[in-house]
């Protein structure tokens, strides 16, 4: 590999190379440092600066290792091709004991860098500019998902063709707490920057939403494809907790030109999916991300309506229509899995239509990672009030109308009427003291039918009670 170092100011380059991720954070805080990318504000999880340079060949690559359980909501790296070039960035999971991407995982994140996304300063070095990942990657898990992601990932990028060679900033004696930055060559070996602790000029910008998100189910380790490029899939699953479900991400072998759709379906019940599915409990559009990069890699969607919530009682289909334009990965299962991924994870069914019959695919399960919100104290129980906070409903059970009445809480309230499948039907704002005459009506207008309800009551400082409501004809 060819690589040379040089002490050098990276102010004096007169550029930056930003690589945005996703969606920008909050403002940046007081005493961010002037060197630290500001293309526009946010509040860094990780920042390095460099006073080196490092120059290696076109094919080759960088990898800046994230600190374990970061969430990203955007990051850049101090990178520069010496010449007109083309690359990939990616996020991976990363093994800090082998110092490699974990091989049994795929990219969670892509991008493609082209001539296009650059601009030339004063100096005429280019800048990438890079494009933005959403949503924002995840890497913290509830307990006892199927299968856990790691919390530890890298950003890499690496040239598409060889000839045209790299540069980027480094402090060869960087932050002890943040992890040691590597160059790969032209094969994929991950060789050491010089110096002691050697760490990328770059900035990963959190926020504290993306902080409270978690993975709440996965199977990420890919075994194998499913060429046969089925029309419907559903993939059933269950929680090990109360939780919002907010978007979910599946990994594909190939850009598709066609849009899918995506929901979740409650299967409890029902032992295999019938001809004519039920209505999803979300759904979502799956969009091609036009990424040109035939290499595997996790897509998303846009985030689901909020207000439902998946019960740990209960049983789940992701419901995949329209999906013949994809190619999807997927993993055996095995009686050596764990207790977890065996109680969690149920039967693969595929079709060739919509009309057509289904067809389980034995032992197979579809790659997939759902993230969302939890809500540990929701469950099928009513919850006893803490402290001064108490919600009341009358007369239980109803006929016509429910009085919804709420007193102790701090600050503004925000009371929802979810039904038995975590279907929210209807909510209202109020002050900490309030009463409200719920008519059955539902956010569309429609009357709830008879049934078992949860009204759920949060204040401003995640104050939360829980009723349960039983509506009679």
């Amino acid at each position: 590999m060819d690589r040379r170092t040089a002490s050098r100011s990276l102010p004096s380059l007169g550029v930056t190379a930003l690589l945005w991720l996703a969606a920008w954070g909050p403002d940046a805080p007081a005493g961010s440092r002037d060197d630290l990318p500001t293309a526009k504000p946010c509040a860094y999880g990780q920042a390095g600066t460099g006073d080196s340079i490092v120059v290696i060949g076109g094919s080759s690559g960088l990898i800046q290792p994230l600190r374990p359980g970061a969430s990203v909501v955007t990051c850049s790296l101090r990178a520069y091709p010496t010449a007109t070039n083309f690359a990939y960035l990616r996020i991976r999971e990363w093994d800090p004991t082998t110092l490699a991407p974990d091989s049994r995982t795929i990219a969670l994140r892509t991008s493609y860098l082209t001539p296009t996304d650059m601009s030339y300063p004063d100096l005429h070095w280019p800048t990438f500019r890079g494009r933005t990942f959403d949503p924002p990657l995840v890497t913290h898990s509830i307990p006892r998902v199927a299968e856990p992601p790691r919390t530890t990932a890298a950003v890499i990028i690496s040239g598409r063709f060889g000839g045209n060679g790299w540069a980027a900033g480094f402090q060869a004696d960087g932050d002890t707490s943040l992890p040691r930055a590597f160059t790969t060559d032209a094969g994929g070996a991950v060789l050491p920057l010089p110096g002691p602790h050697p760490v990328l000029a770059h900035a990963v910008c959190s926020d504290e939403e993306s902080g409270r998100l978690r993975v709440v189910q996965s199977v990420i380790r890919s075994e194998f494809m499913l060429w046969n490029s089925p029309a419907e899939l559903v993939q059933r699953f269950r929680v090990p907790e109360p939780v919002e479900p907010l978007w979910v991400e599946l990994a594909v072998h190939r850009p598709a030109y066609e849009n899918a759709m995506l929901g979740i379906v409650d299967a409890t019940g029902l032992s295999s999916p019938p001809a004519r599915m039920p209505p999803p409990l979300v759904e979502a559009p799956f969009t091609p991300d036009r990424v040109v990069d035939d290499a595997p890699r996790w897509m998303a969607h846009p985030p689901f309506e909020p207000g439902s919530i998946l019960w740990p009682s209960r049983e789940y289909w992701i419901h995949v229509r329209s999906a013949g334009a994809f190619v999807f990965h997927g993993r055996f299962q095995y009686a050596g899995d764990t207790p977890d991924f065996k109680a969690s994870i149920g039967a693969l069914h595929t079709r060739t239509s919509s009309a057509g019959a289904w067809t389980p695919a034995s032992a197979q399960t579809l790659l997939f990672r759902i993230i969302g919100r939890p809500h540990r104290i929701m469950d099928s129980r009513p919850t006893a009030s803490h402290g001064p906070f108490r919600l009341l409903v009358s007369p239980n059970p109803v006929r016509e109308v429910a009085t919804l009445s709420w007193s102790g809480a701090v600050g503004r309230v925000r009371i929802e009427v979810f039904d038995v499948h975590g279907r929210r039907v209807t909510a209202r704002d109020g002050a900490s003291l309030g009463t409200w005459q719920w008519s059955r009506r539902t956010d569309a207008g429609a009357l709830a039918p008879p049934g078992t309800y949860f009204v759920h009551a949060r204040d401003a400082i995640a104050g939360h009670v829980v009723e349960r409501l039983v509506v009679v004809r």
